[in-house]
């Protein structure tokens, strides 16, 4: 009867040990807001981005009656990285964001002006209302491809406040757990005939590397659309990332425990 007591705690706290380090891995990737940074730099995501607005742009040069070179220069790669780095500022933290808007019209306008000053276009009432429609097109195509909705920048701003603003509370809840677990099952194996810590870190480090290694072979995330391409693309790279991250917690783990066993039974033959 002892010893089942003993082996239900000690699942329970490898239970709670599980909820610890996924909580880290949380805390240290997805609603961490350098981390996402990091990705986007190293996916090449605003150059992407970049080239996905400009090739929209061209979709919409038509009904201008100018050609594309009307939407030369209108924006640039920084521009695209300021804005899509105060979109995740946002967020990550309670303050708005500002995307470049007004300055991307005002480029447009003072090409279409220059355009005009050749004189090889003779505009109309008719012109002047199609090319207002077009300057409003290609700042709400340029915002769509930042924003993708703000409804849905305000529920992911939502949610990662809330999660955030409980952070603290679930480690010490978590970790109080833990340290009582530890506690009474000291007290209840006082001979130590149960290794009860040495199994709950290996049920973790096997739940670790069983979960890394089942969902990125036995789980085809490539099909996984989000918004468009280079979202999508980004947001498999990450989940990738931390199943990695899971898999090698897994091995460290595992890793510590027979070098433990190993010193430990070359003391006792010693």
């Amino acid at each position: 009867m002892k010893k089942t007591i003993i082996y239900i705690l000690t699942f329970i706290l490898s239970i709670f040990i599980i909820l610890l380090i996924g909580l880290i891995l949380a805390d240290t990737t997805i609603l961490n807001e350098k981390y996402i940074i990091k990705k986007m730099e190293k996916s090449n995501y605003y150059q992407k981005i970049y080239d996905i607005t400009n090739e929209d742009f061209k979709k919409h040069t038509l009904q201008s009656g100018f050609g594309d070179e009307i939407i030369d220069n209108i924006i640039d790669k920084e521009i695209i990285k300021e804005d899509i780095n105060s979109l995740v500022g946002t967020i990550y933290t309670k303050s708005g964001y500002t995307i470049h808007s007004q300055e991307i019209r005002s480029r447009l306008e003072t090409n279409i002006e220059n355009k005009i000053k050749t004189g090889r276009y003779v505009i109309t009432e008719g012109d002047k209302s199609n090319i207002e429609t077009f300057k409003n097109t290609i700042v709400k195509a340029y915002a769509n491809n930042i924003i993708y909705g703000e409804s849905i920048v305000d529920v992911l701003k939502s949610t990662v406040t809330k999660v955030n603003s409980l952070m603290n509370m679930i480690y010490i809840g978590i970790l109080f757990v833990i340290i009582v677990l530890i506690v009474l099952l000291n007290t209840i194996d006082k001979d130590k005939k149960v290794q009860f810590l040495q199994v709950a870190l290996l049920t973790t480090g096997l739940f670790f590397i069983f979960v890394s290694l089942f969902m990125r072979i036995g789980v085809n995330f490539d099909n996984i659309l989000m918004f468009n391409k280079e979202i999508s693309k980004l947001f498999i790279n990450i989940i990738n990332n931390i199943l990695l991250y899971m898999g090698l917690v897994g091995a460290v783990v595992i890793s510590l425990i027979i070098i433990k066993n190993l010193i430990w039974k070359g003391k006792s033959n010693g």
